[in-house]
């Protein structure tokens, strides 16, 4: 997904009144922003490109139950539908308790190929991670991550221009059918709104009381 451009007029507006609430040069907000487009949790429901992409993955309990759901009747590339797992007990860690599935250790299990099945279990974050990128890294818990995209935005009177880069293949594709990207932008608006309307209410508040002052003398 390579010059995604978006021109908003609103949400110029919107970003250049949040700049003056954060009282913050405007170059410096922009590449703020940029960065928590891309991989931020804004919180309430309202989420970042990278968790966008995310939330569209099937679950590994739906991709286990493609076999028996479709006849296995599954597309593949040149692998076994499925290969065998067993269920195991997690003893130690944060899951502790907690049931997952592995591959069989049996010898068998060892030398059989990955399946269809598993392939896409593993490749389920793919999209999303087109969206990893440098900035992404101090967001991030784990830094076991491959920056692979990037969001740039200019400004230009109350036009804003929005450029996106995920390198995943047939990212234009994805988008194009759960327009998530245009979601995340709105996220982004909602969350600058409400940090402006917070500013001006603080503000309303402040001159409410130094009015109510001078009154009293």
């Amino acid at each position: 997904m390579s010059g995604y451009d978006s021109n908003i007029p609103h949400l110029g507006q919107i970003i250049r009144a949040y700049g003056e609430a954060l009282g913050r040069p405007m170059p410096e907000v922009l590449e703020d922003q940029a960065n928590k487009l891309c991989s931020s949790n804004f919180g309430d429901g309202k989420l970042g490109l990278f968790q966008e992409a995310a939330a569209l993955a099937p679950t590994r309990q739906e991709l286990f139950a493609l076999p028996v759901l479709l006849n296995y009747r599954i597309r593949r590339r040149g692998r076994p539908v499925f290969t065998r797992f067993t269920t195991r007990t997690v003893k130690r860690g944060k899951n502790k308790g907690k049931q997952i599935q592995v591959r069989a250790k049996t010898a068998e299990g060892d030398k059989m190929k990955a399946g269809e099945i598993e392939r896409r279990a593993a490749a389920r974050f793919y999209n999303a991670s087109g969206w990893l990128n440098p900035a992404f890294m101090k967001y991030a818990k784990s830094r076991k991550i491959k920056p692979n995209g990037a969001v740039s935005i200019s400004l230009n009177g109350d036009v804003l221009s929005v450029t996106f880069i995920n390198a995943t293949t047939k990212a234009g594709e994805v988008d194009a059918r759960y327009h998530y990207v245009d979601r995340a932008l709105r996220n982004r608006a909602e969350d600058m709104l409400e940090y402006i309307n917070k500013h001006i209410d603080r503000v309303t508040t402040n001159f409410n009381a130094g009015g109510r002052g001078l009154t009293s003398l």
